[in-house]
């Protein structure tokens, strides 16, 4: 049985829609949420390769000017307004665009921001290796937000895909301006890796492993001892960072933490979704080879 090339782009944020372009799937963002001109932002956008080939990527950003007359200045003040990625096979990855707000422009209607994307797969055999899971098998009323849970890598992310990904606008509103005069300079866009085809290979050998001892791992971990070790791992993680649990806090967590794997550990199509992110980490960390 292959091993499905795990959707990461979910495990990092929730957009409800994601755009594809030429084996390119991505999602653009920004933080703050809330936005004052004449101070700093980040434009972020999560690139995700869906192929099996190397792919070139030119992202082009079109940024309104605001202002009056003569005096208008760009909204946004950019290091590059070009960008130009090359991706490795199935690689996704996070590019963080830092920029200065003007505070020339008004605070009534949003900024529209275009992004225009140029991306050619590298070689003629390319292949499809990510198929989009639309619909989770996460079970929303126990848990609404997978984000950084390690879950949807197995039980995939809900989204709408738009096949129109060649431009994206991004809207961005502004809620006040700040009197003095923003900063003129701006760093340089950051990118960096989430996930490669290194990652694809330890996923294999985890897979591999817990196939092997299926039957000997899953009756050790009964509601007992995941509770166990929910509440030691818990009221360690608390201590560490200096608001330790009361026992009786202690306990409340890790009766609901244990619940909540063993949701996942009794069900045969799920538990993957919990056991595979725990022997990935392993093998990452060489905890056993």
């Amino acid at each position: 049985m292959d091993v499905p090339y795990p959707d990461i782009i979910g495990e990092y944020t929730d957009a409800p829609t994601r755009n594809e372009v030429n084996g390119l799937q991505y999602v653009i963002l920004y933080e703050p949420k809330e936005i004052i001109g004449g101070e700093e932002a980040t434009v972020i956008l999560y690139l995700q390769n869906l192929l099996n080939v190397p792919m070139k990527v030119a992202i082009n950003a079109v940024v309104p000017k605001v202002g009056f007359l003569f005096k208008k200045v760009p909204f946004l003040l950019i290091d590059s307004e070009k960008i130009e990625l090359e991706l490795s096979p199935a690689e996704v990855g996070i590019l963080n665009i830092p920029a200065v707000v003007s505070n020339k422009g008004g605070v009534s209607k949003p900024n529209k921001i275009e992004f225009r994307f140029k991306v050619k797969p590298i070689g003629r055999r390319s292949k499809r290796v990510r198929t989009p899971v639309k619909t989770s098998l996460i079970p929303a009323y126990l848990i609404d937000d997978p984000v950084g849970l390690n879950l949807v890598g197995v039980l995939g992310a809900s989204y709408k895909i738009n096949k129109k990904g060649k431009k994206h606008v991004l809207e961005i509103p502004v809620a006040s301006n700040r009197e003095s005069d923003p900063s003129d300079e701006v760093e340089t866009f950051m990118y960096q890796l989430l996930w490669t085809m290194d990652d694809y290979e330890r996923l294999i050998e985890a897979h591999n492993i817990i196939n092997e001892q299926r039957d000997n791992i899953i009756p050790v971990l009964n509601l007992e001892s995941v509770f166990a070790m929910m509440y030691v791992e818990g009221k360690n993680r608390f201590d560490n960072v200096g608001l330790p649990l009361r026992v009786g806090e202690a306990i409340a967590l890790g009766k609901l933490l244990a619940h909540a794997a063993t949701f996942f550990l009794e069900k045969p199509d799920m538990q993957d979704a919990v056991l595979r992110p725990v022997w990935n980490n392993a093998l990452r960390k060489k905890i056993f080879h």
